[in-house]
């Protein structure tokens, strides 16, 4: 279990990693090459896979959290999970990303240093802030129902920071009210 925490932890760090490739006099520019690829994808008349955690979230829903104009949920990259990134003409590189794992890679309880517990969200759920070199680059709201683990990561931007964990936390509720 604390090795699938370990995992979740090198994939988000991985994840910030990849949106500070395109980084202006070493700050981030909110925007990888991965998400200009989803951008297109968005954008295109293809239909992509249809991914289960797509079907959680709406893009109003969404939209809101993130206060921009967000793509159609898409199956990521990396194949594992649903992805809503900005596609506002300002591209402010903010995106949320639902993922659904068996209920088996549950990873344990919460650490009191930098989560909180989250009440009335399935069986256990917390919202943990994460973090690269000590800077907040999104936070995790995770929860544990009968069959499975729901994570929802919302990216981190100055201008949605006071509001960024109450809206990953109610698209944690959205998400888990839906999953069937």
């Amino acid at each position: 279990m604390k090795s699938f925490r370990k995992s979740i932890n090198i994939a988000v760090l991985l994840g910030a990693i990849s949106l500070m490739v395109g980084c202006d006099n070493g700050a981030a520019s909110g925007t990888s090459a991965a998400a200009e690829e989803d951008k297109s994808a968005a954008t295109s008349k293809t239909s992509a896979p249809v991914q289960p955690e797509c079907a959680l979230l709406t893009n109003k829903e969404v939209s809101k959290a993130l206060a921009t104009k967000v793509s159609e949920g898409r199956l990521r990259k990396t194949g594992n999970g649903c992805q809503w990134i900005d596609i506002s003409k300002d591209d402010t590189g903010r995106n949320v990303i639902v993922k659904i794992y068996p209920v088996s890679n549950w990873w344990g309880d919460f650490n009191p240093a930098t989560d909180r517990v989250l009440e009335g969200i399935g069986k256990k759920a917390y919202l943990s802030t994460t973090t690269s070199s000590n800077v907040v680059i999104g936070w995790t709201a995770i929860a544990h129902t009968e069959k499975n683990v729901v994570t929802v990561w919302i990216s981190r931007d100055p201008a949605i920071e006071k509001t960024a964990p109450a809206s990953a936390t109610e698209l944690l509720k959205i998400a888990v009210g839906r999953l069937k």
